[in-house]
């Protein structure tokens, strides 16, 4: 295997490119009602820390907005996604977004947590924003 190359702290395509490939052995389990939300809810609650993030129709036109339609919770054997349209916001699920004890962890959070207010009020705790932490730590987003 080649040397990691690193520039200022940026990570060069070519080594990336250079790594082999891996197989993870991860359960995915997708929730499309609120009865399987809430069972995913009492295991996801045993976790200190999560991975989050949501999913939502692009928009193309200035001021166009689209709900929310897929929220992924990811633990570490294991990756739940919530078709939230059909499950609904549960006050579980509610209670979830409002934990502090739960670490929720991904990228650009504030961006999920704003579009998750928009369509549905909720004060979110317990936010990790990794590509906040990168840049404290001089890490480029290439």
């Amino acid at each position: 295997m080649e040397k990691l190359l690193i520039t200022n702290y940026l990570i060069e395509k070519d080594f990336i490119n250079s790594l082999e490939t891996f197989v993870l052995n991860i359960e995915i389990v997708e929730i499309s009602n609120a009865q399987d939300l809430n069972h995913a809810l009492i295991e996801i609650g045993k976790y200190e820390c999560v991975g989050f993030d949501t999913e939502s129709r692009p928009a193309f036109l200035r001021g166009q907005h689209f709900p929310i339609s897929i929220i992924q919770i990811a633990l570490e054997k294991k990756i739940f996604i919530v078709y939230i349209q059909r499950t609904g916001y549960t006050p579980e699920l509610i209670n979830f977004f409002k934990s502090k004890t739960i670490k929720k962890i991904g990228i650009a959070m504030h961006d999920d947590f704003k579009k998750l207010n928009s369509d549905f009020v909720i004060k979110a705790q317990g936010l990790e924003d990794l590509s906040k932490i990168a840049k404290a730590k001089g890490i480029l987003q290439g």
